[in-house]
């Protein structure tokens, strides 16, 4: 269940970069060299990106990876309790 949220907050961090910068999905798909169904995957948090595609999303959404996903996920942490 935290992963399904973790990457539903993770596609809204993406997203409202995206909106921010004006950019349909098409766009900033082409922009990291993805395909646009994939960036409405991840958009919904129906994907888990790898790391590679994280970073060429970033670079498309002119922002590091750590401003991109600046508080995602740092809700409390069930694993090890």
């Amino acid at each position: 269940m935290t992963q399904h949220t973790d990457l539903l907050e993770a596609g809204q961090a993406i997203r409202r970069r995206r909106m921010v910068l004006g950019l349909s999905q098409e766009q900033l798909a082409e922009r990291a060299g993805l395909h646009r169904n994939y960036v409405g995957f991840l958009e919904r948090g129906e994907r888990n990106a790898s790391l590679t595609t994280l970073f060429s999303l970033a670079r498309a959404l002119e922002l590091t990876i750590g401003e991109l996903f600046a508080g995602v996920g740092a809700g409390p942490c069930a694993e090890g309790s």
